[in-house]
């Protein structure tokens, strides 16, 4: 299970070529997504385009917000593209962000929840 208290710490799995990087509580998906691509591309969250045009952040965090036992509750993923890179969030509090290839179409949305379900109650 990932929880974190330090949300801004990025790393990066160059086997698997993909950053991973933490949300919990405190720091939910809205947030930790932009200081994440922050720190991967090296460009001020300022200047980046907002990932709010590419989904509504506000329900993703009520997809992913802990129930009362912690995040480990739920199951399930959800994939969008963002800025020529691939982002998942986990239902267990990890985020990965995989660099896309140079033939990417840009930013699109997809759920890709598979087998998985992430459960609304």
């Amino acid at each position: 299970m990932y929880s974190n208290t330090d949300s801004a710490r990025v790393e990066y799995d160059a086997e698997a070529d993909l950053y991973e990087a933490t949300y919990d509580a405190a720091t939910p998906p809205s947030v930790a997504i932009p200081t994440a691509m922050e720190q991967i591309t090296g460009t001020a969250m300022a200047k980046l385009d907002p990932t709010y045009e590419v989904l509504d952040l506000e329900a993703l965090d009520d997809l992913f917000r802990p129930m009362a036992g912690g995040l480990a509750d739920r199951s399930g993923r959800m994939s969008f593209n963002h800025r020529n890179h691939r982002i998942t969030v986990f239902s267990d509090g990890l985020l990965t962000i995989r660099p896309l290839d140079g033939n990417s179409e840009g930013d699109d949305f997809d759920a890709d929840r598979r087998d998985d379900t992430v459960d609304a109650d």
